[in-house]
């Protein structure tokens, strides 16, 4: 699962409390967006490890923003509906312009 940081916004949850209980156990959920304002996963503290009770692995990694972000588009221009992305012009972003067929 890929989880997604916003620069100074709460990340949205994508995993909600109930999600872990129809995972595995034994299962990792690892957490890249857990920050100060939370995570994707609910639950989830920065460099901190739970174990539920059902024994899936809560990982919040980091402890606070990244420290650089990278992204990948084919164009430098606007998304489809036209709208700003924050990330994109973020001091710490850089843009790598490709294509999937290179």
């Amino acid at each position: 699962m890929i989880t997604n940081a916003v620069p100074r916004r709460r990340p949205p949850e994508l995993l909600t409390a109930a999600a872990p209980a129809a995972t595995w156990p034994g299962s990792v959920v690892v957490d890249t967006a857990v920050g100060p304002l939370g995570g994707n996963v609910a639950g989830s503290v920065p460099a901190t490890t739970v174990v539920l009770p059902g024994g899936v692995t809560v990982v919040g990694a980091g402890g606070g923003y990244p420290r650089a972000v990278i992204v990948i588009k084919r164009s430098p221009g606007h998304g489809y509906a036209g709208i700003d992305n924050e990330l994109y012009t973020a001091p710490n972003t850089e843009m790598l312009l490709a294509d999937a067929k290179d």
